[in-house]
């Protein structure tokens, strides 16, 4: 323990050095650490409460760290199935800005990554949570282009399974399927779930696990980190001890599981002990992807003789009630560009029209496609009105037309546009991305 030795002369103005020799131990006791800073500093554990949020302990330091964090994912980061999800959700909970997408894979981040982050703004921390299939290279894209602009941020990939990994053996079906075919609804409580596993023996159960070597491929070449949920060798342990962190539905985190994916990156990036960085490098792509379906605002470079309107509550889209109607665009980036448009779609029945799409550019063609409005990834008995987003052509340099011949024009019926994406990541003809 470090000593202060004061001399204190016995004279008149002995009050006085009194007065200083307090007022320096005062000064000496505030600057020693608390005991249970230092217990937590020994043994390197961080507990994740409330009161934490994006606010963490560094392992090294006494004074806080303050990260800014980004989640993409699907809609488990988004927060479905809770209530409240700009509150409770795992992102939220972090303070970090919530980028997850319902329905989605990593593809549409991964083509507008530029766009959704920002062209100036920092960020210390990525987490990336997908659980749909992300075998197109989406994913490759999206971390690249994260670590080529942030060098020295840390990116965390969830590898985080869903109940419904588990399969019945005997009826050859998913766990959420067994659970509807015993009479559960999507509002079931888990106790009433593992009272029904009980009925059923370990062995008859096998869990099918995600792809784990590309999440290892991937993430390895720029660094990045995993974090993942231990599949514990008794199938019923396993699912007794983890279902309720998840939804009646076996996919979506439950208010237990956001707070869980919260304290599990919390005590992490302690233990790494992550830093802020400002350190940026130049965007080695841009991007340029526009939506207008939640702001009702359309971006400067294009202009339309469609009519904007609000559909419904805060749900905004162009309305194509010509036959011919336009959108002008001034692609002033340099080169050419992949141009996908989003609008909406319905299932299982159509109730907007199609339409046929072509681009013109100096007369010439640069994009032919016949666009259906029927989302045909309806799940059966379910209702659907979505944006989807379909790949038109090419977007050449300077000003370019995109002209949609609707199929018919009725009031209601409109065939609606609610985005454009220019990009130089072409990942296939059809993104999902449930906004």
């Amino acid at each position: 323990m470090k000593k202060i030795w004061l001399k204190v002369i016995l004279c008149r103005t002995a009050p006085l050095a009194l007065i200083l020799f307090l007022t320096l131990l005062s000064i000496w006791s505030s600057s020693v650490p608390s005991a249970s800073l230092v217990e937590k500093r020994q043994n390197n554990s961080f507990s994740a409460d409330k009161s934490l949020h994006r606010t963490l302990q560094s392992s090294n330091k006494s004074s806080s760290v303050v990260y800014r964090m980004v989640a993409f994912g699907s809609s488990r980061t988004y927060g479905s199935n809770i209530d409240f999800p700009e509150r409770k959700a795992y992102p939220a909970l972090l303070g970090a800005k919530n980028l997850g997408i319902r329905a989605s894979g990593p593809a549409y981040p991964a083509m507008c990554t530029y766009s959704m982050l920002g062209g100036t703004e920092v960020y210390d921390v990525f987490i990336l949570e997908f659980v749909r299939d992300v075998k197109s290279g989406a994913l490759g894209i999206l971390i690249d282009r994260l670590r080529q602009r942030f060098p020295k941020s840390t990116i965390i990939l969830l590898d985080i399974w869903a109940p419904r990994q588990y399969y019945y053996i005997p009826g050859n079906v998913p766990l959420d399927d067994w659970a509807r075919s015993k009479g559960l609804g999507n509002r079931e409580s888990w106790d009433k779930i593992i009272g029904m596993l009980s009925e059923t023996k370990s062995e008859d159960w096998n869990f099918i696990p995600g792809d784990r070597q590309l999440l290892e491929e991937v993430g390895g070449r720029v660094g990045a980190h995993i974090i993942d949920l231990e599949v514990m060798k008794d199938p019923l342990e396993s699912m007794r001890k983890y279902g309720p962190l998840y939804t009646s539905d076996m996919t979506h985190f439950s208010e237990a599981g956001h707070m869980w994916v919260r304290d599990r990156i919390v005590a992490f990036l302690a233990e790494i002990g992550a830093k802020r960085s400002d350190f940026l490098r130049s965007w080695y792509s841009k991007d340029y992807c526009s939506s207008w379906y939640q702001t009702g605002i359309l971006p400067n470079y294009l202009e339309t003789n469609m009519e904007l309107v609000e559909f419904s509550h805060k749900k905004f889209a162009l309305e194509a009630r010509d036959m011919d109607a336009k959108i002008k665009v001034n692609n002033a980036w340099r080169r050419s560009l992949s141009l996908y448009v989003s609008f909406m779609a319905t299932g299982p029945h159509k109730i907007y029209p199609d339409v046929h799409v072509w681009v013109n550019h100096q007369n010439k063609s640069t994009g032919n496609k016949e666009l259906s409005s029927l989302w045909k990834d309806t799940p059966h008995g379910l209702r659907f009105h979505v944006v989807t987003h379909e790949r038109i052509g090419t977007m050449r340099t300077d000003n370019s037309t995109i002209h949609f011949f609707p199929k018919s024009v009725r009031p209601k019926e409109y065939f609606r546009v609610v985005g454009i994406i220019l990009t130089a990541h072409n990942l296939g003809e059809s993104i999902t991305a449930l906004f």
